[in-house]
């Protein structure tokens, strides 16, 4: 159940916190050995370790559960081991957001709870490989309605199948931004344009490689897999400063109280998410988040006083 995988989850933390915090031994070989695990867990099983399963339905659910379970353990790792897992970033930021566009809802909402805490680790490198694909997937867990009616009818407990990502991808694109923006960490301002690196494609291998075998008669060796090959670009806008105008508007949505009469699509949002994000985006945007923060006041207040409202305040009149 995935209860009590969260439960084992905040066991190992504890254990890793204690652990970390005494370091009366080398722990570079447990972690190692928790790192291969978690690989295991991600990847996708060979052809020839799925050949003796008849049931492909089990095999999918027993699948779940581990990448599931692995997904959990990097999040543990990324807080307490977060030196260990540097230079193992840009393999696990590749499997992580690879669950991105995954079917099991569940797996999805690890991924957008991970992905601040990946960020966070180093950010300049983050930025370069990864941002624009989780700003993208983050942005549409924000617009996207999920719970259906017959969910949120029901007595019974809400399932993970059918549980609303929107809440979680505000306050995960928010930290996301306060992640990019910290500058003790390798951050910088969010609306710099940096170069941006990205797999090539199958399709542009294949071409490359054929053109070069026409001109010299070879290709390269040992580079036949996708991953070898990178492009290189420097944009002229940042990719913060691409999804902006998106960022606020869905904000400005979500702020606004729902229609008394029951309209509108799918839940609500809960408030104390939207304010929140909306006080880490200024936060981390400073002076550039300025044109986008005196529309949306006047909706902040539309739906009264509240603790959460007048936080996100506190925090609007500091940046």
């Amino acid at each position: 159940q995935p209860v009590v995988r969260a439960c084992a989850a905040d066991a190992l933390s504890e254990c890793l916190a204690i652990l970390m915090e005494r370091q009366q031994r080398s722990m570079t070989a447990p972690l190692c050995s928790m790192y291969f695990d978690v690989l295991d867990g991600l990847r996708p099983p060979s052809s020839a370790g799925t050949a003796d399963h008849h049931d492909p339905a089990a095999l999918a659910r027993s699948r779940t559960v581990r990448a599931h379970g692995s997904l959990l353990i990097v999040s543990e790792m990324l807080r307490h081991a977060p030196l260990f897992m540097l230079p193992r970033l840009d393999e696990v930021c590749s499997l992580v957001l690879s669950y991105a566009d995954h079917a099991v809802r569940l797996l999805r909402l690890e991924v957008v709870r991970l992905i601040p805490r990946l960020a966070r680790v180093c950010p300049h490198s983050y930025g370069r490989r990864y941002l624009r694909e989780s700003l993208a997937f983050l942005v549409g867990c924000c617009a996207s309605s999920s719970s259906s009616p017959s969910t949120a009818k029901s007595s019974r407990p809400q399932s993970y199948s059918s549980v609303d990502l929107r809440p979680c991808a505000f306050r995960s694109l928010g930290q996301l931004a306060l992640a990019m923006s910290d500058e003790s960490a390798g951050g910088g301002d969010l609306f710099v344009a940096s170069l941006r690196i990205t797999p090539e494609s199958e399709e542009e291998i294949l071409s490359r490689l054929a053109g070069a075998g026409d001109d010299d008669g070879e290709t390269d060796e040992g580079e036949g897999d996708d991953d070898s090959y990178y492009r290189v670009e420097l944009r002229d806008v940042s990719d913060f400063e691409e999804r902006i105008d998106e960022i606020f508007r869905l904000i400005s949505d979500n702020v606004r109280p729902p229609p008394r009469d029951g309209g509108g699509s799918g839940a609500p949002v809960p408030r104390c998410d939207v304010l929140g994000c909306l006080a880490n985006l200024v936060e981390a945007l400073g002076k550039h988040a300025a044109p986008y923060v005196m529309p949306i006041v006047e909706d902040m207040f539309d739906a009264g006083l509240s603790e959460n409202l007048i936080t996100c305040l506190h925090s609007l009149a500091e940046s």
